[in-house]
């Protein structure tokens, strides 16, 4: 079963509860996923800010270095991150590969990022998919909601 990542570790929700991500191409289960509520958000906030005061104190180049890490690991599994995508998403490997490969993109330019956005917001495109907000590059947070009406 897949777990929620807060503080650094790999966790279920405080209730327990899960549910079944479906294959929408064939129906079959692909994975049960942690049922996150009101208690794991604010979990995951009290971890976010406690990254915040330990990654402040980290410089811009370690920082970078740690998203370049992350990209590399995440490109020399491309393949089998791709056929998850599918699988749980429905799309196809070359669009699910596509999406990776642009994620790789974006993440490897945030390096880079502090020296172009400095305590202001940068504007993303109109009716793009992704907008980003850099107030400081020390801690990173990401909500996912899946694709479910639960």
């Amino acid at each position: 079963m897949a777990k929620m990542f807060i503080g650094g570790e790999l966790v279920d929700s405080v209730t327990k509860e899960t549910y079944e991500i479906r294959n929408p191409a064939n129906g079959a289960v692909v994975d049960a996923i942690p049922k996150g509520n009101e208690k794991d958000v604010q979990q995951a906030i009290q971890a976010a800010e406690s990254a915040f005061k330990e990654w402040a104190d980290v410089t811009p180049e370690d920082r970078g270095s740690a998203l370049m890490n992350a990209c590399e690991l995440i490109k020399k599994n491309t393949s089998e991150i791709a056929q998850l995508l599918t699988q749980e998403q429905g799309k196809t490997l070359f669009e699910a590969g596509l999406e990776i490969t642009i994620w790789c993109m974006v993440w490897s330019s945030m390096p880079g990022s502090p020296l172009r956005c400095v305590d202001r917001m940068c504007r993303c495109r109109k009716k793009a998919l992704t907008a980003w907000l850099f107030v400081n590059l020390s801690v990173c947070a990401a909500v996912s909601f899946h694709g479910t009406s639960r």
